[in-house]
Formats: C-alpha cells, sequence, structure tokens
C-alpha cells in the first residue's frame, strides 16, 4: 500500500494520481464518519485452537452494514485509522461461514478487505 500527503492550494478542482482522478474533499466539513476495528478474524493460534468469525455473515461481522449505513449518511469524510486486517489463516475446512474467505499477508488481501467487505448486504440500499 502507498500513501501520500500533497497541500492542495485553493482552486483546484481535481487531483489525479496515478492517471487516476481523486475526489475533493468539500470546502465545508458537516459530517466526518469514523470507524476502526472493522477486520474480520480469521486465526488458527499456536495451539492449534480457532479464532473464526464468519466472514461472509452480515450478522457474525456487520462491516457490511456499518459501510452502507456510513454512505447513507453522506458524510464529507470517512476516517478508517486501521485494524481491519485479521485475517491470518485460512478458513476452517468445512466451515460454511468464512468459506473462500481471502486470508494471508500480501497487500491485496489488506486492501481487499476494506472493498469487499463493504459489499452492499442484502436489505440494505444505499442512496
Amino acid at each position: 500500500m502507498r500513501s501520500c500527503e500533497v497541500d492542495v492550494p485553493p482552486g483546484i478542482a481535481y487531483l489525479r494520481l496515478d492517471h487516476k482522478l481523486l475526489p475533493l474533499p468539500p470546502k465545508l466539513l458537516r459530517r466526518i464518519a469514523v470507524l476502526g476495528d472493522t477486520g474480520c478474524r480469521l486465526r488458527i493460534t499456536d495451539n492449534g485452537t480457532h479464532e473464526v468469525q464468519d466472514c461472509n455473515d452480515a450478522k457474525a461481522w456487520p462491516y457490511a452494514n456499518l459501510a452502507v449505513r456510513i454512505a447513507q449518511a453522506r458524510p464529507g469524510l470517512v476516517i478508517h485509522p486501521g485494524d481491519y486486517h485479521y485475517r491470518e489463516s485460512a478458513c476452517p475446512s468445512g466451515r460454511v461461514g468464512c468459506e473462500g474467505t481471502p486470508f494471508g499477508y500480501r497487500a491485496s488481501i489488506r486492501g481487499g478487505t476494506m472493498v469487499t467487505g463493504a459489499r452492499q448486504p442484502r436489505g440494505l440500499r444505499s442512496r
């Protein structure tokens, strides 16, 4: 993952990073959403104990519901200070609730947790 910081002079209409347009925050922030510690736990401890959440179940891991509700509130800025990667081990064989869930330490897994985890769950609609 890459992060950067840049001062944006007044009057700038857009920013571009690696040929991608980035949205600018509004001039006046009326709503800010802050959330953290949103990871889904997939871990097998050293003694073989499973610490597993059903990452595919919106009740067991409510991150997608939270993401939709935050989007519905239309904040001008969303801050996520981290603590979202807990998928250290594969889902145990036969555990349907986390079957097919990505795991490991690759950057694609860490970023994917934030994006795919926030997919719109059934029964909720964003505006």
